[in-house]
């Protein structure tokens, strides 16, 4: 399989995506930056296309399209690779098996609705704005403040708390937006302080509105404020030609997925955020072969060697000592008194293996005193740049995961280096001895 930098085979990505040319070039053109893209191809076969998108929250999400079972892994690598960013998509939930098999794990998911604009109105009745209170539309607003307002709120819709725009982002994907009509978007106004206390947004979409946001500031809930934007609001959009809107929520906020299925929306599905991290923690497999391998070497061409594991035993037969160490996590053929260990190897982008990380869930004498549960060592090349820091915080997870309540760490000698990496990840000494640091971590 061969991937490629999409430079302008409209006719190929456009297929994978299920669109025509001249739609796709459309979506294109309503964008003010450039979105790289790729295309996944066999024999000249086109098989599947990627688009990045780095969101307003600092996030990069992909819009996959084509056979996702034998492109998204190969194509989400290249992203990663490319762009140097964890890789985020939301995908509808039939197809998340395709993702968890590339690599990627599950954030959370939304429940899509579909609502009728004559349920709303009348459920809701026609809802007075609450005393002290004016509504304006978007157009009269100002724009730093409504910023402000809009990025305070997202703080608390699930999938947006690290929400941060600029500026200029905002008002291009805002109010130059070819979706934005000022009448489905109107924002609440504290009349005796002025500040803008909350907001409702329906997008003017070519399909059919969708409700983008609606939210309230904390101090101003309870007074009935979300309803009366909300009726508001959806009087305005239900007066472009259609009969319902669409809308997603997480099923954890209870308030806005409540009001979903009281004012008569009917759940037609879910999207399913997942992230394939540029990071990973993986179990040692014989995929890893090349990677660990050249890891060992390394460390031998630097003096170090390396005492971990059964070395000669990687660099002659991978497969064999992929499965020694799957026996060894599970108890088999190990002597009386050795504790099962569990081997991962740190990867980035996919490929490159900086790091081993090894997890004893349980431990007794020697374990206790001089090994505890926990023991790595990076690659020379990668060392002081926060790989380790980050793979000990993804083991702690596996940690967690097996019901561990705290790990014990042990550094030999003056290794300050290895002490700072615990102690980011919330280690304290709890005693030092023979010259080494034992440091505890509750999970």
């Amino acid at each position: 399989m061969e991937i490629s930098t999409f430079t302008d085979e409209y006719e190929l990505a456009a297929a994978l995506y299920g669109v025509t040319p001249e739609r796709l070039r459309e979506i294109d053109g309503l964008h003010k930056e450039r979105r790289p893209r790729w295309i996944a191809a066999d024999d000249g076969d086109a098989l599947g296309v990627v688009t990045s998108h780095l969101r307003g929250d600092d996030r990069l999400f992909g819009y996959f399209g084509g056979d996702l079972a034998r492109t998204a892994g190969p194509l989400a690598a290249t992203v990663a690779a490319a762009l140097r960013r964890d890789l985020h998509v939301s995908v509808d939930e039939t197809d998340t098996p395709a993702f968890l098999a590339a690599g990627f794990r599950r954030v959370r998911a939304e429940d899509r609705f579909r609502v009728p604009f004559a349920a709303v109105l009348d459920r809701l009745g026609e809802h007075t704005v609450p005393e002290g209170h004016t509504l304006l539309t978007a157009d009269a607003a100002d724009p730093a403040r409504l910023l402000e307002l809009d990025t305070e709120l997202r703080q608390d819709v699930p999938g947006s708390e690290c929400w941060a725009p600029d500026p200029v982002w905002f008002r291009e994907e805002t109010f130059d937006s070819p979706c934005f009509s000022a009448d489905g978007y109107l924002v609440a106004v504290d009349d005796e302080t002025g500040e803008y206390c909350g907001l409702a947004r329906f997008w003017r979409n070519t399909d059919g509105p969708r409700l983008g946001l609606l939210a309230v500031r904390a101090t101003h809930r309870g007074r009935g404020l979300g309803a009366a934007l909300l009726w508001q609001a959806a009087r305005a959009a239900s007066r472009w030609g259609f009969d319902e809107f669409t809308a997603e929520s997480d099923p954890s906020t209870d308030v806005m997925h409540g009001w979903l299925t009281r004012l008569g929306g009917i759940r037609t599905g879910a999207d399913v955020e997942l992230v394939r991290e540029r990071l990973t923690l993986e179990p040692v497999a014989t995929r890893h072969g090349h990677g660990y391998v050249s890891m060992i070497e390394e460390c031998d061409l630097g003096g170090e060697g390396y005492p971990w594991n059964n070395a000669p035993l990687a660099c002659t037969d991978f497969p064999a000592f992929a499965a020694e160490l799957a026996d060894e996590a599970a108890g088999i053929g190990l002597p009386d008194g050795v504790a099962p260990q569990r081997t991962f190897v740190l990867v980035k982008d996919g490929i490159e293996v900086l790091g081993e990380f090894r997890l004893r869930p349980v431990i007794s004498e020697p374990y206790e005193e001089h090994n505890g549960h926990v023991g790595y060592n990076m690659r020379p090349s990668v060392r002081g740049r926060g790989y380790a820091t980050r793979g000990l915080a993804l083991l702690l997870d596996e940690a967690r995961r097996l019901g561990v309540p705290g790990v014990l760490v042990t550094v030999e000698g003056d290794n300050d280096a290895s002490a700072r990496v615990i102690e980011k990840n919330g280690g304290r000494v709890i005693r030092s001895f023979e010259g080494a640091r034992s440091f505890w971590i509750d999970l």
